[in-house]
């Protein structure tokens, strides 16, 4: 996988942020008409949607990190207790 700069991945967030705000306002929901019922359909669910959101904060945190010639975790502390 290569790695993506801090500015796509912003641009994708937003995307994903928008879409949030759509399923919400109701407006990615469609009717379906079937044997006189009707039934509410959506491409995605809410928990879908923030999951991908947290996973592109965390990337992005990581790509800026990267950007920045810093280390993509901090380092590990250990402590020996006697």
């Amino acid at each position: 996988m290569t790695q993506r700069t801090s500015t796509e991945i912003a641009a994708e967030l937003t995307e994903y942020r928008a879409a949030r705000s759509a399923l919400i306002k109701g407006e990615r929901v469609e009717d379906v008409w079937r044997d006189g019922r009707r039934m509410r359909v959506a491409d995605a669910s809410l928990s879908d949607i923030n999951s991908a959101i947290s996973d592109l904060e965390r990337e992005y945190e990581q790509a800026v990190a990267v950007e920045a010639g810093r280390p993509r975790r901090r380092p590990i502390n250990l402590a020996w207790i006697n």
